[in-house]
């Protein structure tokens, strides 16, 4: 039987998650009987939590956050030669990484996939002594994604028709 350790912000995207965590632990439990459920309350902690999952040597680690709680568990994994699989359930503001990656931010979805053992492959690259997944800045507009309004994010663009 998997072990599985389920990292978690509450802090990501509308904050709703911990309200849905009692379904997604029933749903879980449908498959694993071992959850290790971890609460981050400050930045770098869903690292620390991804080295204990190595360290642990679980089977299967569950990120629930945005694309920074993703990245932080990532920086933790890399260091090791063993790491446990990833589950994600995305739950971020835009969740860049799991629209790319074509994971639904719908919560029981996700969750089915995680269950069912749907998988994807992605790269991941190491600058500077860190490590990500999906896109990295450089330059004057490297904060661009930190400085933008979340409302602006979530919103869709278009172009202004001439005629």
């Amino acid at each position: 039987m998997d072990r599985v350790i389920l990292i978690y912000n509450p802090k990501s995207g509308n904050q709703k998650f911990e309200l849905k965590l009692d379904f997604v632990m029933k749903l879980l439990h449908n498959k694993y009987d071992d959850i290790l459920v971890l609460k981050t309350k400050y930045a770098g902690q869903a690292t620390e939590f991804a080295k204990l999952a190595c360290q642990e040597k679980y089977d299967l680690m569950i990120i629930v956050g945005g694309d920074g709680t993703f990245n932080e568990c990532v920086n933790g994994l890399m260091i090791y030669n063993e790491r446990p699989r990833i589950g994600y359930i995305p739950t971020g503001t835009c969740c860049d990484i799991g629209m790319s990656m074509g994971i639904t931010k719908n919560i029981a979805k996700a969750t089915y996939n995680i269950i069912n053992n749907c998988s994807a492959k992605m790269d991941v690259v190491k600058s500077n002594n860190r490590y990500f997944c999906y896109v990295s800045g450089n330059g004057a507009f490297v904060d661009i994604s930190y400085v933008t309004n979340s409302k602006l994010k979530k919103s869709s663009f278009s172009p202004p028709t001439t005629e």
